[in-house]
């Protein structure tokens, strides 16, 4: 289930009332190898391993299509929320044919080691970026990307196009950025303040918080009841929530969603980052999504000059209507695959 930006009032609210009901940021590895196999449509091969300070990080890579071998692969960023992990890209990956694909799990989600802010340290989402720049670097080195996140992971797919330092380029290794149902060109680019970030944190990572809130929004009901209010069109699918509830009891899972809701990723506010873009940028948008019209800003040409394109759905398009979005990003990649 993920946490987007818009809904992190909210849920906080919620998770307000649960706690003051039940109780009175510094939060060995195999390679995939560009060769010439190739299938028409992406299938994922087994997870593999990559080595971050230390962390032993998951991710999985799906073959490109016959006479895609050399175009830019797709790095997809998947969103942080309650079970949520690289699987949310999966119906995408089916529906896909073209480019490679690059499919990590963030730390502290999915098959990635976990992260305990009371143990070890992380900065987040300076770590999940420079993470994903560490993976980049091994698994792709001669070769630029094509960024693509969901919902309030867009920031880390700015900073990936945008970032440079001693051994990462942005503006070199980053071809273009889809960002589908980001938070609202103003939630990105002012971002949240660093006390109410912090206040968040400590309210949701608090005793009552891990022992009691958290257990209660893995509940099935809860996640449906917020997947179907948030994030999709229509209802949630019994494959959503199964997954949901099955992710959100992996041991540290509960970190992730704490750093995410408390406003870590969009905190410091991305206007540079946007303003500095000198690469194409796609805004996918779910029709039903009544915050569409407050991202128009992202198309002016000081702000990214995005691209603004609808598919049917609402909050989780890759994975509410893949067909949908596999359309539209092969549009705007200008692929076309002919059998």
């Amino acid at each position: 289930m993920e946490f987007s930006n818009n809904v992190n009032m909210a849920l906080l609210c919620l998770i307000s009332t649960l706690l003051l009901s039940s109780a009175s940021a510094f939060i060995s590895t195999p390679r995939f190898s560009i060769s010439s196999i190739s299938s028409l449509r992406a299938v994922l091969g087994p997870t593999l391993y990559h080595n971050y300070s230390g962390r032993r990080c998951a991710y999985r890579v799906a073959q490109p299509a016959s006479s895609f071998e050399s175009e830019p692969p797709l790095l997809l960023i998947h969103p942080v929320g309650i079970g949520c992990a690289s699987w949310f890209w999966d119906r995408f990956v089916q529906e896909w044919e073209g480019n490679w694909l690059i499919v990590p799990d963030l730390i502290g989600c999915g098959d990635s080691d976990s992260f305990d802010p009371r143990d070890d340290g992380m900065f987040v989402p300076l770590d999940w970026t420079r993470q994903l720049e560490s993976l980049c670097r091994e698994v792709s080195p001669f070769r630029s990307l094509v960024a693509v996140s969901q919902g309030g992971m867009a920031p880390v797919a700015l900073s990936l196009a945008t970032r440079q330092s001693d051994n990462w380029d942005g503006p070199v290794k980053i071809d273009r950025v889809i960002i589908a149902s980001p938070p609202t060109y103003e939630e990105m680019s002012r971002g949240i303040p660093t006390a109410e970030v912090q206040r968040n944190f400590a309210q949701l990572s608090s005793l009552p918080g891990r022992a009691v809130g958290y257990p209660l929004l893995c509940k099935k009901v809860f996640i449906k009841f917020f997947s179907d209010l948030f994030l999709f069109e229509g209802e949630s699918d019994e494959a959503w929530l199964e997954k949901c509830m099955k992710e959100s009891k992996k041991e540290g899972a509960m970190w992730p969603v704490f750093a995410f809701n408390s406003g870590f990723v969009v905190g410091k506010g991305y206007q540079d980052e946007l303003s500095d873009l000198a690469k194409p940028l796609l805004i996918v948008n779910g029709s039903s999504d009544k915050r569409a019209t407050d991202r128009v800003e992202y198309g002016k040409p000081e702000n990214g000059g995005g691209t603004m394109e609808f598919v049917d759905g609402c909050n989780v398009i890759p994975y509410e209507n893949a067909k949908g979005f596999t359309r539209v990003v092969k549009k705007w990649l200008k692929v076309v695959y002919v059998e």
